[in-house]
């Protein structure tokens, strides 16, 4: 009975063991996006960069690719570059037909605000940590703020920064979804829900986020922690290429599966002038292995 019982059972096939090639991410339906990394107040780089997406896009509406257009700013205009101010009310006055921009908050306007609105402590660290170029943009003296009470800091700063900058900042958003694209500052904690996710962590994380292999249900695009190159994982893009010491700002733009990748460079000349320009051309997510360790100072 036993012999015939066994006989009847049919083995099982093994299962195939699932593919780990990452999915194809898409942008939103009908809509391309270019995303721009830390520009850190280097107005030259940002400046040549938007010409040559507004290029980009007078180009694809000729032939008929006439889309919603989104740009947006993934945080840490100000700071540590000579042109906070002039990056700031360029960014505010930005006007996309067809389209609108979006201003997403970096730890570094965090840390700004939150000195000149609740906490006027915190101002002589944000000084000490790229702070003072963005004082001095304004047309303070970065010196003679240093070692100034926390109130006298915060009077000064308050009075000379205009209210259209600091509500143009205080307005920015936590994050941009975009198809399967989730776009904010620094990333995301793994095995957390998108929608579970803290405004520190999307501001501040660091290791724990660029560590992980974690597929993490969106393509994670980033800035925060700057690197030589623009970082293409399958699970997230980090385009944070310290554009205050490289001399190269990064944007990527998202239609449907299409990426491309546009780079704002300072180049030397001979008679000791710099000029700006901008490279283009299609990118891949590959997957690979993961780099743990920012090679300019953090963000």
């Amino acid at each position: 009975m036993l012999n015939r019982l066994m006989s009847s059972v049919k083995p099982r096939r093994p299962r195939k063991p699932r593919s780990s090639r990452p999915r194809t991410p898409l942008g939103a339906n009908g809509k391309r996006c270019y995303v721009i990394g830390d520009v850190h107040g280097r107005f030259d780089l940002l400046d040549t960069l938007i010409k040559s997406i507004a290029a980009d896009i007078e180009e694809r509406n000729k032939n008929g690719d006439m889309l919603q257009t989104e740009i947006v700013f993934l945080g840490d205009l100000i700071d540590r570059g000579p042109q906070s101010k002039d990056v700031v009310e360029f960014v505010r006055q930005l006007r996309v037909e067809n389209g609108r921009t979006h201003l997403i908050m970096g730890n570094h306007e965090e840390m700004l605000l939150k000195g000149l609105y609740s906490d006027a402590r915190l101002l002589n660290d944000w000084l000490r940590h790229g702070g003072a170029a963005c004082a001095a943009s304004y047309g303070l003296a970065p010196q003679k703020l240093l070692g100034q009470s926390a109130q006298t800091i915060q009077k000064r700063l308050r009075d000379t920064i205009p209210e259209s900058h600091r509500n143009f900042l205080r307005h920015a958003v936590q994050s941009v979804i975009f198809g399967n694209f989730f776009l904010t500052h620094a990333g995301v904690r793994p095995e957390i829900p998108i929608n579970k996710q803290s405004g520190k962590d999307l501001r501040w994380i660091r290791n724990e986020f660029l560590e992980s292999t974690a597929d993490h249900g969106f393509v994670i695009v980033h800035g925060h922690s700057p690197r030589p190159s623009v970082e293409l994982l399958f699970n997230r893009i980090g385009l944070d290429t310290g554009a205050y010491v490289s001399g190269v700002l990064s944007a990527l733009m998202i239609e449907g599966a299409k990426l491309v990748l546009f780079q704002s460079k300072t180049n030397e000349t001979t008679s000791d002038e710099t000029t700006t320009s901008v490279d283009k051309g299609p990118v891949e997510l590959k997957p690979r292995a993961v780099s743990h360790k920012p090679h300019f100072a953090a963000s």
